[in-house]
């Protein structure tokens, strides 16, 4: 799928670790998309089966698709960071950063993205709906406050009952706060002052400090809630047990709270020791095997 120029020029990029048959299902949807200006770049982030590997390439070679291999498996933000460069080397107004296991069934879907960003001010990056496998959309979304942060183990007991109405904001088309990772747009002027994504987090919160980095540089998120992405979450990509996760969640969240929350001293050090305690626990949970396995 050649460009003849790059004027309003969209990359999307797929980031792909052991899911050949995931990124190919999430290839053949963007290839049914009508905006004419589109290309697909797969960074391999150092897969583990390597005969799956090449078969990709090679259906990535046939449907004319760009496939870079990463030299490490330096997580979510390293590898995507790949198909960013190569997209700004490309001179991309727009690039789509989606996973392959989100479905883009509507093939005007980045046509009407593009088109709904003219009649916004000063956007960074933007997203729309994304459903969940039971119908549940999981933009847009907020940050936790300060004090949410702090006595977390009852934000997390109030989720696990249902109590409150969580972190979901109106679901409707205007500025928002925070939207999922899965599936997001960043654009070029964002892009080129230097605000790649942050690799000093492998996984987890991402999206809090993609939302943090646009504020703090004058950008702003948009939400567009005309048109859907549907994410089938699957999980073959991130750690196979709850205290694994939890720990690389855990982890992530240190580093958001210290260095791009603007919580003041005292709040950082409060959330801090909170999320400490938190990662002890989970670290005794997974040495001992108090945990669950996930399939």
């Amino acid at each position: 799928m050649e460009t003849i120029d790059n004027e309003n020029l969209v990359v999307g990029v797929i980031l792909n670790y052991n899911t050949t048959a995931d990124t190919k299902k999430c290839i053949n949807f963007l290839l049914q998309q009508k905006y004419e200006n589109f290309m697909i770049i797969v960074v391999d982030n150092f897969s583990s089966n390597r005969t799956q590997v090449e078969n990709l390439k090679k259906f990535c070679h046939e449907q004319q698709i760009i496939f870079l291999p990463s030299d490490k498996n330096g997580g979510f933000s390293y590898g995507n960071n790949i198909g960013i460069k190569k997209a700004m080397q490309l001179n991309a107004s727009w690039v789509l950063i989606i996973n392959p296991d989100v479905e883009i069934r509507d093939p005007g879907y980045i046509d009407f993205m593009v088109n709904e960003s003219c009649k916004w001010n000063n956007i960074g990056a933007m997203a729309s709906r994304v459903l969940l496998p039971d119908g549940e959309n999981q933009n847009p979304m907020r940050e936790l406050t300060a004090l949410e942060e702090i006595l977390y183990p009852i934000e997390y007991m109030k989720q696990k009952l249902k109590i409150g109405g969580g972190y979901k904001t109106e679901e409707r088309t205007g500025y928002c706060e925070k939207f999922s990772g899965c599936c997001f747009f960043l654009s070029k002027s964002f892009i080129k002052k230097g605000n790649l994504l942050d690799e000093n987090v492998f996984m987890y919160c991402e999206e809090p400090i993609l939302a943090k980095t646009l504020q703090n540089k004058g950008y702003k998120a948009l939400y567009v809630d005309e048109v859907t992405a549907y994410h089938q979450h699957i999980s073959s990509q991130k750690p196979s047990s709850n205290a694994a996760r939890m720990i690389a969640f855990l982890k992530s969240r240190k580093y958001y709270i210290k260095n791009y929350s603007g919580y003041n001293s005292l709040e950082c050090i409060l959330a801090i020791f909170i999320r400490n305690l938190q990662l002890i626990i989970w670290k005794v949970k997974e040495k001992y095997g108090i945990h669950k396995k996930t399939h």
